[in-house]
C-alpha cells in the first residue's frame, strides 16, 4: 500500500510565490508595521524568508535602490512580519520580497514597495504601496 503525503486534487493550489503583500495597521503609533504575505497557494512551508530593504532616498517612488547602502533585513517568519517603529522613523521607503519553500525550491515574489506618507489630521503616518 502506497500513501502520497501530497494531496492532487483540483480543489488544491499549487505552491507558489507570495502574489500579495499589505501593510498595516494603517495610523497606529507604537505598534510597528504589520506586513502580510498572501496568495501563496495552499499551505507554506515552515517559514518564509522575508528580504526587507528600508530605503532613505524617497525621492523617485518608481524605483528602489536594493544595495548595502540601506538597512536590510533577511529574516525567516510567518506569513506575518512586524517591522519595529525604531526602524519606521528613520526611513521613508520599504522595498520587500518575500520567498516561499516549494519542494526544495525558494520562489521569490516580485518586490513590493511602501512609502510612508503622513496623514493630513493627525500626528501618524501610513505606509501606502506603490506599483514599480
Amino acid at each position: 500500500m502506497m500513501f502520497d503525503a501530497c494531496k492532487n486534487d483540483n480543489n488544491t493550489e499549487m505552491c507558489t510565490y507570495p502574489h500579495q503583500l499589505t501593510a498595516g495597521p494603517t495610523c497606529a503609533l507604537g505598534t510597528g508595521l504589520v506586513l502580510t504575505a498572501s496568495g501563496y497557494g495552499g499551505t507554506p512551508g515552515p517559514v518564509l524568508q522575508w528580504t526587507i530593504f528600508a530605503v532613505k532616498d524617497s525621492t523617485s517612488a518608481k524605483s528602489v535602490d536594493i544595495s548595502d547602502k540601506n538597512m536590510k533585513i533577511n529574516i525567516n517568519a510567518t506569513d506575518t512580519f512586524t517591522i519595529p517603529d525604531s526602524l519606521l522613523i528613520k526611513y521613508p521607503k520599504l522595498a520587500v520580497t518575500v520567498a516561499n519553500n516549494c519542494q526544495g525550491t525558494q520562489l521569490h515574489s516580485v518586490y513590493f514597495v511602501f512609502l510612508k506618507t503622513k496623514v493630513a489630521s493627525g500626528n501618524c503616518f501610513i505606509w501606502s504601496p506603490v506599483s514599480l
